[in-house]
């Protein structure tokens, strides 16, 4: 994260004292484990799997890594590996099983109690990392895209992945693609991990040609450092870190950089944040298929009159 914290210029949130205070963020993943990072920040759990469990778990470790990019404290990391709005509060819904993979009637179901709980306890941002590919089903594909578009429409702001299908064009994620979510692809200036992998090369892009940009913005996304969702056995044992790459890990990211926004402007709607989150960016000077606006940019969006 120190490293992602430089590509975006976070240094001016620590400078303004920024940190997501009093905004609440859903995320449907795979859970969330009891990580020291993550202690205080997550309020309620739903498991909407099949194993229907009361208390909060993650038996996949993806949520648990999201989780710590969004709201994680560092703690133990000295900090290193804070997450980007470290004050901000958490609502977890379990749609991911232990393989990472879900259905679309566990996605719809937590979508329903997102709009329940909003109505009782405001969501500001919903955090979707996830992508949909060759679904088939034409009427589930529309329940679901039109089931965000409500969400969206309801003052909550959808941040969703571009997918990792590309790089080819029109490779977007199939749920990703309305005008109402803001869709966020992946962007590294070139780094690539141990493996000399990078997810900006399969980050998903648009096509020549659309009416809106997609992707709306790209974010860092390869070997990103955050909470691991297992205690390590190496070392004596307690909870660490780990790596992932792709564009579910640029996902939080941005929700991030938009709680810190909604901190610092509690007035604007989402719709306002989704737009300023667009007009705040770095063009990389790319194609629009691929970078959209262009690269999150965090003074930009926090010190900029756009």
């Amino acid at each position: 994260m120190d490293r992602v914290k430089r590509l975006i210029r976070y240094t001016c949130a620590d400078r303004l004292q920024l940190y997501g205070k009093g905004v609440r963020i859903a995320v449907l993943d795979s859970g969330i484990a009891p990580h020291p990072d993550l202690k205080g920040r997550n309020i309620l759990f739903r498991d909407f799997t099949k194993k229907a469990r009361i208390g909060a778990y993650d038996d996949c470790g993806h949520g648990t890594h999201i989780n710590g990019i969004l709201a994680g404290n560092g703690v133990m990391s000295g900090g290193r590996y804070s997450g980007m709005a470290p004050d901000c509060e958490l609502v977890n819904a379990k749609i991911l099983h232990a393989d990472g993979e879900g259905d679309s009637t566990a996605l719809l179901y937590a979508l329903d109690w997102v709009l329940q709980l909003h109505k009782k306890q405001r969501i500001h941002v919903l955090n979707l990392s996830l992508a949909v590919y060759g679904l088939e089903d034409e009427r589930m594909l529309l329940e679901m895209s039109q089931m965000l578009e409500y969400v969206s429409e309801k003052g909550i702001l959808v941040v969703t992945a571009a997918g990792n299908g590309g790089p080819a064009y029109g490779t977007i994620s199939q749920i990703a693609l309305s005008s109402r979510v803001l869709t966020v692809g992946c962007h590294d200036f070139g780094y690539k991990d141990k493996q000399g992998h990078s997810c900006e090369m399969r980050s998903g892009r648009g096509r020549h040609g659309w009416e809106i940009r997609k992707p709306d913005l790209v974010a860092p996304g390869t070997e990103i450092y955050s909470c691991a969702h297992r205690m390590t056995r190496v070392r004596g044992g307690g909870w660490g870190y780990t790596a992932k790459t792709g564009t579910s890990m640029s996902v939080p990211i941005v929700a991030g950089a938009a709680a810190l926004l909604m901190e610092q402007r509690p007035y604007m709607s989402a719709y306002m944040v989704k737009r300023k989150l667009q007009l705040s960016t770095t063009d990389l000077h790319e194609n629009y298929a691929k970078q959209g606006y262009g690269m999150l940019n965090i003074e930009k969006l926090l010190t900029s009159k756009v």
